[in-house]
């Protein structure tokens, strides 16, 4: 089938698209202007996923710190918010700390308003067992000072708490802080 000549030509017989002078094919539109907001709304599109992936490692080098630090802050400040379920100043005997001398040169004491622990030996690691307080998880604060060091073992000297001691004292956990600020998390079970 043919198509009729177009609007205001001569009808000579014969289909349009041998009249001379008129293409064999329609020609394409013309494009459509581009609106402004369809321009800004591509190059936003362009401009995010090239910055994706940078907001995502900057998110992720610097976020995920600053959300440990505010998360453990957070603690912190919650279990300081709370009754304590036990607390001593260690300032004065109360009868919940081994006092008196050991046969081995260990010596436990109260003088000027704080708790001393003193030994002779380098060699010797010195614990003040108090008793036990509760068997569940708990956070645990403590203010310890050190006053002298062993010269032969300084490596090993330093200060910490005893932790979740079994009823025969020979399986326990230790945290331990030493004059470098080295400290290290151990758990301990003697067998024999």
């Amino acid at each position: 089938m043919s198509l009729p000549p177009p609007p205001g030509e001569p009808n000579a017989g014969f289909p349009f698209q041998l009249y001379p002078g008129y293409p064999t094919y329609l020609p394409p539109a013309p494009p459509k202007p581009r609106s402004r907001a369809f321009k800004v709304t591509i190059i936003t599109l362009i401009v995010l996923a090239v910055l994706a992936p940078l907001a995502l490692i900057f998110g992720v080098a610097f976020g995920i710190p600053a959300y440990r630090t505010w998360y453990q802050n957070e603690l912190i400040r919650r279990v300081h918010a709370q009754q304590p379920l036990f607390e001593d100043q260690l300032s004065y005997d109360d009868g919940k700390w081994p006092v008196g001398d050991a046969e081995d040169g260990r010596s436990y004491f109260f003088s000027n308003g704080a708790y001393h622990v003193r030994g002779q030996r380098d060699d010797l690691a010195m614990s003040a067992p108090g008793a036990a307080l509760f068997d569940d998880d708990a956070a645990i604060e403590a203010t310890v000072a050190q006053k002298g060091s062993a010269t032969s073992s300084a490596a090993y000297d330093g200060v910490g708490l005893i932790l979740r001691v079994a009823a025969d004292g020979q399986d326990f956990v230790v945290f331990y802080e030493n004059q470098e600020g080295f400290w290290s998390l151990a758990r301990y079970h003697y067998v024999n």
